[in-house]
């Protein structure tokens, strides 16, 4: 069964509060004793009840105290790269999450237009298209005439490097005639 959503609230009725608290808060020790057997770290918790003045540690205040002390003895400077705020950790995330977004849409938008210039090439008319679709055909048929002419440039380098190397061989075997093509003759007797 699934749980109900728990509207983030004070709860209004104190017995009922204090019950929910002493649950949690049992729960929450039980974690931090598991995660610290786990990780092999030092862990304490420090709860404090405003309007009473109550100052609850586990394990105990003595290791408490203790994890304070050393907490303290750090440079500000190391203790600064340790801790994580809040507010920079959910900042780091929304900036995470556009940035993936931004990368869904590009490719997403590339796709499209994939599909509309298949849909040109097999005769939609250019008067169907609005004014955004025209605009990225153009910069995919930009794009795409600057991956050719990188090819091109590639091919004719290829090219060029193996004309300069290219020997003529004479004999039965055939020879290379300058760019890529070749002339075979074929021995008249097959016969070994």
């Amino acid at each position: 069964m699934a749980r109900r959503k728990i509207k983030h609230a004070m709860i209004p009725n104190e017995r009922v509060r204090k019950s929910t608290l002493k649950r949690r808060v049992e729960n929450l020790y039980k974690k931090a004793y598991e995660l610290s057997t786990l990780c092999n770290i030092e862990m304490f918790i420090i709860l404090l009840n405003r309007k009473q003045g109550d100052l609850t540690t586990w394990p105990s205040q003595e290791k408490a105290m203790d994890g304070i002390a050393k907490f303290l003895a750090f440079p500000e400077q190391e203790r600064l790269k340790k801790m994580v705020l809040q507010e920079k950790h959910l900042t780091d995330k929304m900036q995470d999450m556009a940035e993936q977004v931004s990368k869904l849409r590009q490719n997403n938008d590339e796709k499209e237009m994939k599909i509309l210039m298949k849909q040109v090439a097999d005769g939609k008319s250019f008067d169907e298209l609005d004014l955004d679709q025209m605009n990225g055909l153009v910069h995919l048929i930009d794009e795409n005439l600057e991956k050719l002419r990188i090819r091109g440039d590639k091919l004719a380098e290829m090219e060029r490097r193996v004309s300069a190397t290219c020997i003529s061989n004479e004999g039965n075997q055939g020879e290379i005639i300058g760019e890529f093509k070749f002339k075979q003759e074929w021995p008249i007797d097959f016969s070994p």
